[in-house]
């Protein structure tokens, strides 16, 4: 069986054309983030915040909703707000986020 290249020159040229294949693709490949963690805010515009439970420090199986408390509540209705999606982590740590 004969090698497939006859002189190792041939297969350095191969290796190095590899790398610069590499190399372009990975230069063309751009990382886009887009989401409310990393988003920048201008002045004066509306910023998302969540508020979570409430509890004593000392306690953290006592827990209570936020706005269930008598110096929590909104100012506001919150019949139109709607609660955060939660990932799989909040869920089962028991985090219930909701808009403030």
């Amino acid at each position: 069986m004969t090698p497939r290249f006859s002189s190792p020159d041939a297969s350095k040229g191969l290796w190095k054309m590899r790398c610069l294949l590499l190399l372009a693709l990975l230069a063309g490949i751009e990382r886009a983030e887009a989401g409310e963690r990393n988003h920048t805010y201008a002045v004066y515009s509306k910023v998302p915040l969540y508020v979570n439970k409430v509890g004593p420090y000392h306690n953290p199986q006592e827990t209570y909703p936020y706005f269930a408390l008598p110096f929590c509540k909104p100012q506001f209705s919150l019949a139109g707000k709607l609660k955060n999606t939660a990932g799989l982590g909040e869920v089962l740590d028991g985090h219930e986020l909701r808009d403030s």
